[in-house]
């Protein structure tokens, strides 16, 4: 009988389960990249929300601490939930309210000076994707509110004030 004589190199079944291991380690590095960029890009999406929230944040807290009194009054909004504020000195309230999705400030125009006009009005548009806006008149010197903004790859900020002015923060991402 003649001795085989072996010859470098791999068999075939040595290829195929190589190529298998090596498919099974990208397609799970793959799922791990794919996973990060998502996570990462839905943090960005809350981070986001979280500055359009403080933006918001900060045009209601001025004109809160400006007012004199608050009421869920129409004032120039259609039903739903809204918040009107007093402010002395001006012959129209302010009224913040949700129309659709958007969260809208009619009343006095904001000057350049960061002043109420006493006689220009408008109807200006403050924030946009808001899925909710709550109002809580239970003081009408403070009144508190809760205002959830999303984003469209599902990220959602939700954020408000207690009547007795501290903050409270709830993050949620899908």
């Amino acid at each position: 009988m003649k001795a085989r004589r072996s010859r470098p190199g791999f068999t075939l079944p040595e290829l195929l389960i190589a190529t298998g291991l090596a498919g099974l380690l990208m397609a799970a590095l793959v799922a791990v990249v794919v996973g990060h960029v998502r996570s990462r890009s839905k943090m960005e999406a809350v981070m986001k929300l979280q500055d359009d929230w403080s933006r918001v944040q900060f045009l209601l807290e001025q004109d809160i601490e400006e007012s004199i009194s608050s009421s869920n009054a129409a004032g120039c909004a259609p039903s739903g939930s809204r918040l009107s504020l007093t402010v002395a000195g001006t012959n129209q309230p302010i009224t913040y309210y949700l129309n659709g999705t958007n969260l809208r400030r009619c009343g006095p125009t904001v000057t350049v000076t960061g002043e109420l006009s006493p006689t220009a009005t408008s109807d200006d548009l403050v924030a946009e994707r808001v899925s909710g806006f709550e109002v809580n008149l239970d003081d009408p010197q403070r009144p508190s509110y809760t205002l959830t903004l999303n984003d469209p790859t599902g990220a959602s900020y939700t954020n408000g004030t207690q009547p007795t002015g501290a903050m409270m923060r709830s993050r949620r991402i899908n």
